[in-house]
């Protein structure tokens, strides 16, 4: 397996989006869109070395787990908007139908054959260990025949979305670490909420991938 060793530091993440060996088309990019939030949300980041292909999962220490889950995190995030928002691939904006009084447009993409592709692509990067947790997120997509259609997502967000903090391991298994994820809000009277949300990475094949894992926005 290749190794993967990443320096996080507010130059290197911007770099590792850019020059990793990640397969996102280039929409996974573009900054978070500022309907919701203003400005990009970041989670914490801190500077550490960590090799993501030691062979136990326990010889991981607190602070190399916490510098992979923010990074993952992040990719999460950037990862479920643009399959939600359908800008994940190409798709043709002159050729729709209407699903259940949806608009449905053509997915055109080259690298997109079948409905498996699609899950295949997310799947490259989330656990398969639960697949059942990202049905909301799969159900934008279906297949008609040989075409792929997809329904963008609305969003109805009232709150500003300001971040969230990764702040502790909170559990160790075998094969998943749990962590600590709290997304901070800015509601409509000017004060702030903090939500506690469920995030994890599961351990396979000395590849750590997103397990459990709520979009904060």
């Amino acid at each position: 397996m290749k190794r993967v060793i990443i320096l996080f530091s507010a130059l290197t993440l911007i770099c590792f989006f850019s020059s990793c060996d990640f397969n996102f088309k280039s929409e996974i990019e573009a900054p978070v869109s500022e309907s919701h939030t203003g400005e990009t949300p970041q989670t914490q980041t801190s500077d550490i070395f960590y090799e993501e292909n030691q062979n136990e999962i326990d010889t991981f220490t607190d602070e190399q787990l916490l510098a992979m889950a923010r990074e993952k995190y992040n990719t999460a995030c950037r990862m479920t908007e643009r399959y939600l928002s359908g800008t994940a691939y190409i798709t043709d904006k002159n050729k729709t139908i209407d699903r259940g009084g949806e608009t449905a447009y053509l997915v055109t993409d080259s690298m997109v054959a079948s409905i498996d592709d699609v899950m295949n692509e997310w799947l490259s990067y989330f656990s398969s260990k639960y697949v059942a947790f990202y049905n909301d997120m799969f159900s934008c997509y279906f297949q008609d025949g040989d075409n792929i259609w997809v329904i963008p997502q609305k969003y109805d967000f009232n709150e500003t979305y300001l971040d969230t903090v990764i702040s502790e391991v909170s559990e160790r298994s075998d094969d998943e670490i749990t962590f600590k994820a709290v997304a901070r809000y800015k509601k409509a009277d000017g004060t702030e909420k903090n939500v506690e949300l469920p995030f994890s990475l599961v351990y396979n094949a000395n590849v750590f991938k997103i397990g459990k894992f709520s979009m904060p926005y």
